[in-house]
């Protein structure tokens, strides 16, 4: 098994980038936005994976000419060892986001427009990693999360915690993501159950979300990650 960190992967503080708009010199020039997307999916490598991320890159590309933006897309595998649990993927995507601040006009973009985004677990690293650049004082001008992971307390096998979210029952199987799997993903993610109170992971149990960045959160209906979305949502909404 492997760990696809699709777009985003830092070795020795280096990243590749490739940069996707309508024409990309002019966008070079005219950049509305520049957004960091960050994703991350573990399971087995196969047909069903590479069709996924050609889907993702498809959607990646979309989004760039739609915003007339500039987007980074830094890939590879990293394999499921010791360096791949919690801390490793969130360093590597604030990581990530660092280095693109600090080269921006190398893509053609604008300081003031960097955002960041994800789906899934990719979301999970891009909620955190706004939360640390909240706190490194580099202000985001956005993070699009789409159905993301925020609360891992209890790996999804605590029937308290899942208690919490209601579509974690409703949706515990029968729509391609299961609860079972979830709980999978987080016994391999967390090499201690007790880290799923660490912000780094679970955004939801942040002391504070004020200042993050601000966000637009999307949903799927039939998912058990739902109701931990929505949540995240009302938090945000509500720490201003």
């Amino acid at each position: 098994p492997t760990q696809r960190l699709w777009v985003m992967q830092v070795e020795h503080a280096a990243i590749g980038v490739k940069a996707h708009a309508m024409e990309r010199d002019e966008a070079r020039q005219e950049v509305h936005r520049h957004q960091v997307e960050i994703q991350r999916e573990g399971r087995h490598l196969t047909e069903l994976d590479r069709a996924l991320e050609h889907q993702h890159q498809t959607v990646l590309v979309r989004l760039a000419h739609a915003a007339e933006a500039v987007e980074t897309d830094v890939a590879g595998p990293i394999q499921i060892d010791p360096h791949s649990t919690l801390p490793r993927p969130f360093e590597d995507a604030f990581a990530a986001v660092r280095d693109v601040v600090g080269r921006i006009s190398e893509f053609g973009g604008d300081l003031s427009r960097v955002g960041v985004a994800g789906d899934s677990a990719g979301d999970n690293l891009a909620a955190t990693a706004a939360l640390a650049c909240r706190d490194a004082g580099i202000a985001l001008a956005g993070q699009l999360l789409v159905y993301p992971v925020t609360d891992v307390v209890g790996n999804f096998a605590d029937p308290a915690e899942n208690a919490k979210f209601p579509s974690r029952a409703e949706n515990a199987e029968g729509y391609f993501l299961s609860r079972a799997v979830m709980e999978w993903f987080c016994g391999h993610y967390l090499a201690n159950p007790a880290l799923g109170t660490d912000w780094r992971v679970s955004p939801l149990r942040a002391t504070s979300l004020k200042g993050a960045a601000p966000a637009v959160v999307t949903t799927a209906w039939f998912d058990p990650l739902r109701d931990e979305g929505h949540a995240y949502a009302r938090a945000l909404q509500a720490a201003g």
